[in-house]
């Protein structure tokens, strides 16, 4: 072999099994494997360089320099320049493409840290992401607690409040028989009164014969008509007072029907309130659900925590792969090249997996806007429960104010009890004392039978002993008739008695029915029933179907209201958003007087907005209707016929 010929199998062969020069770096040091393989690279670019510079001038500058030793003591040939020659542009040619090499694997190197280090950027923008989301879940969390706590105690007072209202219809049910029972004592008085009166009215008949059949008592006959006559005119008196009575007696009745009616509309809003329990029972199932989906949230961010582990393991694996490929670089430079692809195969793939980190971070970023959607409906919620609380605190201490007022009735009427009940052991006792006096008169009256019947047979011989006798008759009579008149008076004295305390029990009634209508209406106004919209303090409610005026009005008036009266042009306004497409009764109607527009509550129609043009009355359109909102003039208002079957509007 010629000592010029170019031989550089085994320097390559040296230069690429040098390991101590590439295996002496540690390829496992976490969050750098890219970046320190790149430079692994660059190190051994840099030491093939070396080595081929090396290489140049171990076959150029000494075959160079022994080729002139030699020429010098041999002389030179054309032969060997020509050799020289070559194996110098060889060496050119091979140390040009070393040099291209080296710039195209910078270029890899470079390209490759820029994409590890917009990787790394990439996973540290997703971990924050991930721990941001992780707060707000444990957030919501925090406030699905929170929630729950609120139902719980709501709950809890409903239930303090349904507790009451039951006691409360209890007191109200002893009261209403305790009521009753007065009644009856006073029915029985009544009817004692009556049977006196009789008893007495036979008392004077007898005692008027008895004046008829005695002459000479004419004079004291007189007297004894004028008291008879006093005594009609108190007759009379009573008869009035009893009918006074039993107008009272109805009046009551009345009254009872009208608490029985007030009791069941107390019932209707019982289970008005349990269905808002069951709504609020409704709401904690979806607040449940909503919880299990967090839940099943939490589980799925989980899984993609799994999921970046594994693709952390796959990228530990991928840096094995390229410990591997360098030393496959070590044992053969040819498979340097093999290295540069498999790194591109992995830029791919952790391309691809950017990629799939980017659309994790996408599908992340919706859901927590699904979260902050979920928690401000929840904090929505919780808000409108806290009000509905309030409202309940405070038809809680309604309810409180008004049992305590049943409370204060019910020991009046105890104490009234007691009054009655003392009244009619007086009058008792009182009737007992004129039925001894009616013996004692009747005794007296069989006495002056018996000396009449004397004085008769001796009235020639002892005629001054019947003028004694008649002394003592008269004052007899006139002691009688004293006494009944204090009875008289007695009487007059307790049916006035009897006359305040109807007036002061009419006056509690009327309290009581003031103070039921008022709670009523607070009941009324503090919620709305299933498909009625709520404004101000009114309910409304849209049908479904279609009917004329007059049974619209009266399916509003069996459900507790009654056509819609529009008020303000700002109520006007929320009928009008509220309808749809169509055309809607309303309570309005010139019926009773053409061109005279009322409502239904009597009052005139003053402020409403017509349509343009309308009303006209065309075709004796006598009632009225507010347009859907198909119409141009929706919202407006127009006259119609009666007859014409539509949709209606109510109002409570």
């Amino acid at each position: 072999m010629d000592p010029m010929e170019v031989d550089d199998g085994p320097y390559l062969s040296k230069n690429l099994t040098m390991e101590g020069l590439v295996t002496q770096v540690n390829f496992q040091r976490q969050k750098k494997s890219c970046r320190r393989a790149t430079l692994c690279l660059g190190l051994l670019c840099a030491i093939l360089l070396a080595g081929n510079v090396g290489q140049f001038l171990h076959y150029k500058l000494l075959p160079y320099l022994a080729s002139e030793d030699q020429a010098n003591a041999d002389r030179l040939t054309q032969e060997d320049l020509q050799t020289k020659n070559q194996v110098i542009s060889a060496l050119t040619t091979e140390r040009n493409h070393l040099e291209t090499s080296l710039s195209n694997l910078t270029k890899d190197q470079n390209q490759l840290k820029t994409s590890y280090d917009s990787l790394v950027k990439n996973r540290d923008e997703l971990l924050s992401s991930k721990k941001a989301l992780t707060t707000e879940r444990d957030e919501l969390k925090a406030d699905v607690k929170g929630l729950q706590r609120n139902h719980t105690r709501l709950n809890t007072e409903h239930d303090a409040l349904q507790t009451q209202i039951s006691a409360l219809r209890a007191d109200h049910g002893q009261l209403q028989a305790r009521y009753d029972s007065l009644v009856k004592d006073k029915d029985l008085l009544q009817t004692s009164k009556t049977t006196l009166t009789a008893e007495r009215d036979d008392f004077k008949s007898g005692f008027d014969n008895l004046k008829n059949d005695n002459d000479r008592l004419q004079r004291d006959y007189s007297s004894l008509r004028k008291t008879k006559d006093q005594l009609q005119s108190s007759y009379d008196s009573l008869v009035k007072e009893k009918d006074h009575l039993q107008t009272s007696k109805t009046t009551l009745a009345t009254e009872r029907d009208d608490l029985r009616s007030s009791f069941d509309n107390l019932k209707n809003d019982n289970d008005r309130l349990q269905r808002d329990y069951s709504s609020l029972r409704k709401t904690k199932d979806q607040l449940q659900s909503s919880y299990d989906s967090l839940v099943k949230e939490k589980d799925h961010l989980q899984t993609s925590k799994t999921t970046l582990a594994t693709e952390r393991d796959d990228l530990r694996s991928g840096f094995d792969n390229l410990k591997n490929d360098n030393d496959r670089l070590q044992r053969d430079y040819s498979s340097l090249r093999k290295t540069k692809d498999q790194l591109q195969a992995s830029y791919d793939s952790l391309v691809q997996e950017k990629e799939i980190l980017q659309t994790g971070k996408t599908a992340a970023a919706a859901e927590r806007d699904d979260f902050k959607s979920r928690f401000n409906n929840l904090k929505n919620e919780n808000e409108r429960l806290q009000r509905d609380y309030s409202s309940l605190r405070k038809t809680k201490d309604q309810l409180q104010s008004s049992y305590d007022s049943l409370v204060k009735e019910k020991d009046l009427l105890k104490t009234s009890k007691t009054t009655l009940t003392a009244e009619r052991d007086d009058f008792r006792s009182r009737f007992n004392n004129v039925k001894n006096e009616k013996d004692l008169l009747q005794i007296n009256y069989n006495m002056l039978e018996s000396d009449k019947k004397r004085t008769e047979r001796n009235c020639t011989d002892q005629l001054k002993t019947s003028e004694r006798l008649c002394e003592l008759v008269k004052k007899l009579q006139q002691s009688q008739y004293a006494q009944l008149e204090a009875n008289y008076n007695a009487m007059r004295l307790k049916n006035d008695m009897l006359q305040r305390n109807q007036s002061s029990l009419l006056t509690e009634r009327q309290e009581m029915q003031t103070s039921i209508q008022k709670m009523t209406s607070k009941l009324n106004g503090l919620v709305c029933r299933n498909g009625w919209k709520k404004f101000g303090t009114n309910c409304y409610y849209v049908s479904t179907t279609k009917k004329k005026w007059n049974e619209g009005r009266q399916d509003c008036i069996r459900n507790g209201g009654d056509l819609v009266v529009l008020n303000s042009r700002a109520e006007q306004t929320f009928v009008g958003n509220l309808v749809g497409k169509g055309q809607f009764w309303i309570g309005m109607t010139d019926s009773a007087k053409e061109g005279t527009w009322m409502w239904v509550d009597g009052t005139p129609v003053t402020n409403a907005h017509w349509q343009s043009g309308q009303p006209n009355n065309l075709n004796l359109q006598d009632c009225g209707e507010i347009l859907g909102k198909e119409f141009t003039d929706a919202g407006l208002l127009n006259d119609e016929g009666c007859s014409i079957e539509q949709e209606w509007i109510c109002e409570i």
